[in-house]
């Protein structure tokens, strides 16, 4: 195995951008949360377009700093930071006026977009659980019979709660749109409790319900789903071709909060990370149509319960 230092350095600033931008957002939501609902800054409202946080275009570090973001966080290569009243973190920021999503985008990304609420470049699809109950225009349920879904504080919880043995009793959630080859299917999710719960899926629905392992079901799909019990998980596929199988070598402790993508390369190629490492790649089978994002759960332990905080799909 060959190891290019130069890109390893790189994907390891733009994990590090990641991390920044997550953090940023984070204290905004709290500002926010602490606000009542209000952003409420001498710095006034948060931009419509995207604009860089520093000291001479948006301070957003007089509203945000040190109260609700511990350190003054920059670009790692070319941002700087003096002190409040002169610094550029050559990170950027927007308020969607109709929606109120905040955006955050780092422009120096290294090997890829790097962003936080909305691709500054595409249109996406982007949802973080808002109120107490999901958005119908955007998701549809199955298998409510078998357990609960609901959504609060910003997170969904889907916990099957009715025994049965694997593959049964399915229950979950699935976006009403359908995406093309060439989309990323992002998500930051845990499973918490049981086992054979997917933790990012797309494919195509069976009698109205989603396939936890593809593979037991025969319907094209791509999954990886996780035994919290048993600290192990299983990357499992069923293709346009009739072709499936499995790949178990994969990190197994996903009991904490990671962010997961499948990223649809081409028709016959998906590739699988974790917290921006590459975790898998299946090369040489077919998904050519468009499909939904999903995440499943079945009667096998129960209770089986996964917990996410956000979705995103790049088309």
């Amino acid at each position: 195995m060959v190891i290019n230092p130069v890109k390893r350095l790189a994907e390891s600033r733009d994990y590090q951008r990641r991390a920044h931008l997550a953090a940023i957002h984070s204290a905004v939501e709290q500002k926010i949360l602490m606000g009542r609902g209000e952003w409420v800054c001498d710095e006034g409202d948060i931009p419509e377009e995207y604009t860089t946080i520093s000291s001479e275009d948006y301070d957003l570090y007089k509203c945000i700093y040190p109260e609700y973001l511990s350190d003054p966080l920059h670009d790692p290569t070319e941002g700087m930071w003096e002190n409040k009243e002169d610094y550029n973190t050559k990170y950027e920021i927007k308020r969607n006026p109709e929606t109120e999503r905040i955006s955050i985008f780092a422009s120096e990304g290294e090997t890829s977009l790097i962003y936080l609420g909305g691709d500054p470049e595409e249109e996406t699809f982007y949802y973080d659980f808002p109120g107490t109950s999901l958005d119908t225009d955007k998701w549809i349920t199955f298998g409510e019979e078998h357990g609960s879904i609901s959504v609060d504080n910003g997170e969904l919880t889907i916990s099957q709660t009715a025994s049965g043995g694997s593959g049964s009793n399915l229950i979950g959630i699935a976006t009403k749109e359908k995406f093309p080859v060439g989309s990323v299917y992002r998500a930051r999710v845990k499973n918490i409790s049981g086992r054979h719960a997917t933790v990012i899926a797309f494919g195509s629905s069976i009698n109205g319900a989603y396939p936890n392992y593809p593979h037991g079901f025969n319907v094209p799909s791509v999954a990886w789903y996780s035994r919290a019990d048993a600290l192990s998980s299983t990357f499992s596929w069923y293709d346009e071709n009739g072709n499936s199988t499995t790949s178990s070598g994969n990190t197994g402790d996903l009991t904490s909060y990671q962010t997961i993508e499948l990223h649809r390369v081409s028709e016959d190629t998906i590739e699988l990370y974790r917290n921006d490492i590459l975790e898998d790649t299946i090369s040489g089978h077919l998904w050519a149509n468009d499909y939904e994002l999903y995440f499943s759960l079945d009667g096998h332990t129960t209770p089986d319960t996964i917990v996410v905080d956000w979705v995103e799909i790049i088309p």
